[in-house]
């Protein structure tokens, strides 16, 4: 039933066999590789139209407010030389900027108790998008009174 050259490997017609079976070994199936790609093709076509045509008509916010402008009181933020902060107090580059952090937290907090007490609760800072985390907590942290509620605003330039 059994060969003895099939088990003692010494005939060459059995080595050859083996060879050629293992060099179809190295074969596989790769088109679940081409339905990935081609799925990714897809994606990234489509969210490249959708990137390049800009602008989106974005349906209305219908659970929030604007803010009212004149029941806030507006801080603007910007980026002074070095690590400096500036801030303005009003909208825009209006007066002398503030650079000192001290002057800058002492000046907040007394301009937002005077308008809490006028009956403007909302502050609004307008911020430079290149404003650093710890500076805009340093001030909202100066700006956090009772009654008030505070409002960021991060723009690309803040005029």
């Amino acid at each position: 039933m059994h060969s003895p050259n099939l088990l003692s490997g010494s005939s060459s017609g059995s080595l050859l066999a083996a060879q050629i079976q293992h060099q179809d070994d190295h074969s596989f199936d790769v088109t679940a590789m081409v339905d990935v790609v081609s799925l990714m093709n897809i994606y990234f076509l489509i969210t490249f139209v959708g990137a390049a045509m800009g602008l989106f008509d974005l349906p209305p916010a219908t659970h929030c407010k604007a803010l009212d402008p004149d029941r806030a009181t507006i801080f603007t933020v910007l980026r002074g030389s070095g690590e400096t902060v500036e801030v303005y107090f009003g909208d825009g580059k209006q007066g002398a900027a503030v650079i000192s952090p001290e002057e800058q937290e002492e000046r907040i907090a007394e301009d937002v108790r005077a308008a809490i007490a006028q009956g403007k609760p909302d502050v609004l800072f307008k911020a430079d998008k290149s404003i650093r985390l710890r500076d805009t907590r340093r001030l909202a942290r100066a700006a956090s009174q009772e009654g008030s509620a505070l409002h960021f605003s991060v723009e690309e330039r803040v005029k």
